[in-house]
């Protein structure tokens, strides 16, 4: 069973748990073996996108009782205590949308600083957009989805793609296809030979250049 102190990257494994692929018996395992185990370090930000899905506000909870708790009680550094506040600030943004709470979420979410290159926050912005997109804010949703604040290093994680995505789906309703085609030609240039639990995004994309411009793409 995977465990939270062998994970290469628990970013990337949330990334994953976006697109569905880890297995819940996994998932299960990891998570409650990070609240047991209560490292100061494990915040439980790559869980939130499984207990949000799930709608788990009692894992949630013990979260960010983690978290509080080693605010309160252990000595940090400045940076260290920067860090544990922001991630006190992401869960209860996330608890929000976890009790569909959409007002009190977007209202925490659009409070979370912005830092270019962090994926945690990068999922934050892009969970907002999503939301506003929800919602048919379009315009709203666009200008946070215009604003790719992606390193380099970040390029490479599925978030970039389904970043990509959401940007094509609100630019079409825009009506802007010159920014959408670019967008759904990517997903379909870097998924085209994915596995097939992602396969549904490249058939939606695919689906939408032929609609934006009138050819199949291969």
């Amino acid at each position: 069973t995977a465990r939270v102190a062998s994970l290469p990257d628990p970013l990337l494994f949330a990334e994953l748990l976006r697109l569905g692929a880890v297995p819940a018996t996994v998932t299960e395992a990891v998570f409650a073996e990070g609240l047991q185990n209560r490292p100061w370090t494990w915040s439980g930000l790559w869980a939130v996108s499984w207990w949000v899905t799930t709608g788990d506000t009692a894992s949630m909870t013990g979260a960010i009782t983690l978290v509080n708790s080693v605010i309160a009680s252990e000595t940090l550094s400045r940076s260290a205590l920067n860090s544990a506040n922001l991630n006190a600030e992401m869960l209860a943004a996330y608890m929000s949308l976890a009790r569909r709470d959409t007002v009190e979420a977007l209202r925490r979410l659009a409070a979370i600083p912005v830092t270019r290159g962090n994926r945690a926050r990068s999922d934050a912005r892009l969970t907002r957009a999503q939301l506003l997109s929800s919602l048919g804010r379009d315009l709203e949703a666009a200008e946070i989805l215009d604003q790719n604040l992606n390193s380099p290093e970040t390029w490479a994680f599925p978030t970039s793609v389904l970043w990509a995505l959401e940007r094509a789906r609100v630019n079409e309703r825009l009506g802007n296809a010159e920014k959408a085609i670019p967008d759904y030609s990517y997903v379909v240039d870097v998924w085209r030979n994915a596995d097939d639990i992602l396969q549904p995004f490249v058939s939606e994309a695919r689906e939408a250049l032929q609609r934006l411009t009138g050819e199949l793409p291969r």
